[in-house]
């Protein structure tokens, strides 16, 4: 996630710099001519202020369509919040509550944290997500991750389906022992170290 905000802070970067370049070098020839033209000077000032609002506003939109598009993007959003609903930082209404927020959580969410809220603790803790997206029969997709906290560590799931161009968490729920035996071999990327 923040690797996104950084590249699209790039682009957005990389769009404004030549366009504003131009129109310093347009204003100040409209400056060093001996009969300043107001009229002339508004508009190149709106011209630049419109165009480059315009570029702003599709950076964003593409940001906030990529980040729903991409399965690992809504994945790794969700992992953070069901994180901090382990650790006790959100309450199981709270954690619902920011899914709805950042408009990822489907119509009757599933939620299971096991045994792992009373193992997890508060104390320093990593998250990672797995390299890979699973695809399953129904059309959606799993992403798998390992939380750990010192001694303790275990597997957790987010299963999601595709909702017109955006991906949406069906349920999050941690995987038993035997479940996690049956798992493929999994990489992981890290999220929060």
């Amino acid at each position: 996630m923040q690797s996104a905000k950084i590249v699209y802070m790039l682009i957005g970067l990389f769009l404004l710099l030549p366009w504003t370049a131009y129109n310093i070098k347009a204003l100040l020839g409209i400056l060093k001519k001996k009969k300043l033209n107001k009229s002339q000077l508004v508009r190149q000032i709106i011209l630049f202020a419109g165009v480059a609002l315009l570029m702003v506003c599709l950076v964003v939109y593409h940001y906030n369509f990529t980040i729903g598009y991409q399965a690992p993007l809504v994945a790794e959003r969700a992992g953070v919040l069901f994180q901090q609903h382990l650790i006790g930082e959100l309450d199981l209404e709270e954690y619902k509550a920011n899914m709805n927020a950042q408009g990822i959580a489907a119509e009757g969410l599933t939620i299971d944290p096991g045994a792992a809220m009373e193992e997890m603790g508060q104390g320093h803790y990593s998250l990672k997500l797995s390299e890979r997206t699973y695809s399953n029969e129904d059309g959606s997709a799993t992403l798998y991750f390992l939380h750990k906290s010192g001694d303790v560590s275990f597997y957790s799931y987010v299963r999601m389906i595709k909702s017109g161009n955006k991906w949406l968490v069906t349920e999050h729920k941690v995987l038993t022992s035997e479940q996690v035996e049956d798992l493929p071999k999994l990489r992981f990327i890290t999220i929060i170290e």
